[in-house]
């Protein structure tokens, strides 16, 4: 465990937020049984995406704004954004989406100290380091 933290005290800012991105993407991807938030479609979580209510990097680590999405939906719809709000709205209430949008106005750095916490949450150990095949789905958000 050392030699991680190590390892990661090592690692730029960026690799970090990547690493951590990984990380949470796949575990994501997993609890949600790849199953599209906004159309329903399911398939293998490696065949999936996970899809952003808002956007920004500052946005990347909010669970109420991350769910699993069918290329179709994340990428040719632009996230089925109409769709996702509803869906939201549905799971967490009223008022998630102006909550959202508040937390998207901040700007917001994440420190180091904050990715490795998310890296640890997610764990490399639950987490092997990822394939190729998984590295390309979990970075196309």
């Amino acid at each position: 465990m050392l030699k991680r933290k190590a390892k990661h005290d090592k690692m730029s800012l960026t690799r970090l937020h990547k690493r951590a991105w990984d990380l949470q993407s796949k575990a994501i991807r997993q609890e949600e049984n790849g199953q599209c938030f906004t159309c329903l479609k399911k398939d293998d979580w490696k065949n999936m995406d996970l899809g952003h209510f808002r956007h920004g990097k500052n946005m990347d680590f909010i669970r109420e704004n991350l769910h699993v999405q069918c290329s179709r939906c994340n990428r040719f719809l632009h996230g089925n954004l109409g769709i996702y709000a509803e869906k939201l709205e549905e799971k967490y209430g009223q008022g998630i989406i102006q909550k959202l949008n508040a937390l998207a106005d901040k700007l917001k750095i994440w420190k180091r100290q904050e990715l490795m916490d998310i890296i640890e949450k997610y764990g490399e150990k639950k987490n092997p380091p990822l394939r190729k095949r998984d590295k390309r789905v979990a970075s196309s958000s």
